[in-house]
């Protein structure tokens, strides 16, 4: 005996769609670690905290490090680490000065434009 059962497409495409559903879920769950949203978002939120605290005392070191470079600089004792520190500027970019045979492109091109009549 067989069993009748009307719209064999609907029951086909609603279970198929109910298995897609049900691994959406499981993806879901997999990817938050078995935590709820809010829990997530939580524990997002403590991490930003901590990465901007991080961030703040990085530049707080950065600002020290620069304090320190500039008293080197004004001290008149030592011309050894004068010349490092503008043999590393130079290599850095931070200044406009020749280095190992290049030029700062800005400079060149602002030469080449006086040069050049209109």
């Amino acid at each position: 005996m067989k069993i009748k059962i009307p719209y064999k497409s609907v029951v086909v495409s609603s279970v198929f769609l109910g298995v897609l559903i049900s691994l959406q879920f499981k993806t879901i769950n997999l990817e938050n670690e078995g935590m709820t949203t809010s829990k997530k978002g939580e524990q997002l939120l403590i991490e930003l905290k901590s990465l901007k605290k991080e961030s703040n005392s990085l530049k707080e070191q950065i600002n020290t490090i620069k304090r320190e470079i500039d008293k080197y600089k004004e001290d008149e004792g030592d011309d050894i680490l004068k010349s490092e520190i503008k043999y590393y500027e130079e290599l850095a970019g931070y200044t406009n000065e020749t280095i190992l045979g290049f030029k700062n492109v800005k400079k060149q091109l602002l030469k080449q434009a006086k040069e050049t009549p209109c």
